[in-house]
């Protein structure tokens, strides 16, 4: 019998099943969640430098490469999970010229320190 090393598709697999689980009703409290409170406690640059992250340098194609990559990328898809989710409950917030991110990013420019789940709320009103 030999040991083999893990396929992509093996790892993406286990991937979405770790995300499957962690959207399920035993985990629903999430508010100290680190994808939370990026929008809650943070100030909303943190939120656009994670949404326009790139991963070339985790990208080398090794295994340990994969290692760093993979937390990245799921942190990065929480943060536009988060954004749509909060967009799409309260049923659209883009303008009629832009986009809901295109709106963060110029709330975010002119108070910088503000929390983006904050800014986001002021698009409810």
């Amino acid at each position: 019998m030999s040991i083999e090393e893990p396929r992509g598709d093996s790892i993406v697999k286990r991937f979405a099943a770790a995300a499957i689980l962690s959207a399920s009703p035993a985990l629903a409290d999430y508010s100290d969640h680190d994808g939370v409170r990026i929008f809650s406690e943070r100030p909303c640059t943190e939120v656009i430098a994670e949404l326009d992250r790139s991963f070339d340098d985790l990208n080398d194609g090794t295994r340990d490469g994969l290692a760093r990559l993979a937390p990245a990328m799921a942190k990065t898809g929480m943060t536009f999970g988060f954004l749509l989710g909060f967009d799409t409950a309260e049923g659209g917030l883009q303008g009629a010229e832009e986009t809901t991110l295109r709106r963060l990013r110029l709330a975010c420019a002119r108070s910088p320190q503000t929390p983006a789940l904050d800014l986001l709320r002021d698009f409810t009103d």
